[in-house]
């Protein structure tokens, strides 16, 4: 099944390669003659020991990075207003979640600015993916993937859209309904996507 970009932000969740090109109407790492999509990546991820030794974002960040990657994304935080709730917290807690937090610079067409997504993902062993499945679509996100192999291990990955440049948007805007991944199975649930992947 083909999952369709709906809003511009699905164009770029989950994070895309460097170079991305719209070709006709598919997503592909392949050159073609339709757009470029270029992807300047950003990220920092936190997990579980690193929010609870600081019990607040930006304690997590002073306590992870250092000097002008620290001043950045300190700088980011206040700019697009990045923030982890307390249901997310929580998740990270309960779940042995990993956040991963991503400022990237968009260029398409020559239409350049900014995108910030979070990333919540769960890695495990087991049957309990249901439940994994079930407790990241508390925090609604826009999409869920979900990757099991072979019934031995799973990874379940929540992608939010936090921030998009408008100039960004509104290009990204002429792409809807184009086929962004394929899934095994699609599922609704209130405006979260989720995506099974083989």
């Amino acid at each position: 099944m083909e999952l369709r970009v709906e809003e511009s932000e699905d164009l770029l969740m989950p994070p895309l390669k460097e170079y991305t090109y719209i070709c006709g109407d598919i997503v592909s790492e392949t050159k073609c003659n339709g757009s470029l999509l270029f992807r300047d990546p950003d990220y920092v991820t936190l997990n579980m020991s690193d929010m609870i030794m600081s019990m607040s974002l930006q304690g997590a960040l002073r306590s992870k990075l250092r000097g002008r990657k620290l001043d950045r994304w300190l700088s980011y935080v206040s700019k697009y207003r990045i923030e982890v709730n307390q249901k997310e917290f929580a998740s990270v807690l309960k779940l042995s979640s990993v956040i991963t937090l991503y400022v990237d610079g968009i260029d398409i067409d020559g239409i350049s600015g900014d995108f910030a997504m979070k990333e919540i993902r769960v890695v495990g062993t087991g049957y309990n993916v249901d439940r994994i499945v079930d407790a990241l679509v508390e925090l609604t996100p826009r999409l869920i993937t979900v990757q099991l192999r072979q019934g031995v291990w799973f990874m379940v990955t929540g992608y939010t859209s936090m921030f998009i440049d408008t100039a960004v948007k509104k290009k990204l805007f002429q792409f809807i309904n184009i086929s962004r991944m394929v899934c095994k199975k699609i599922i609704s649930k209130e405006k979260t996507r989720i995506c099974y992947l083989d």
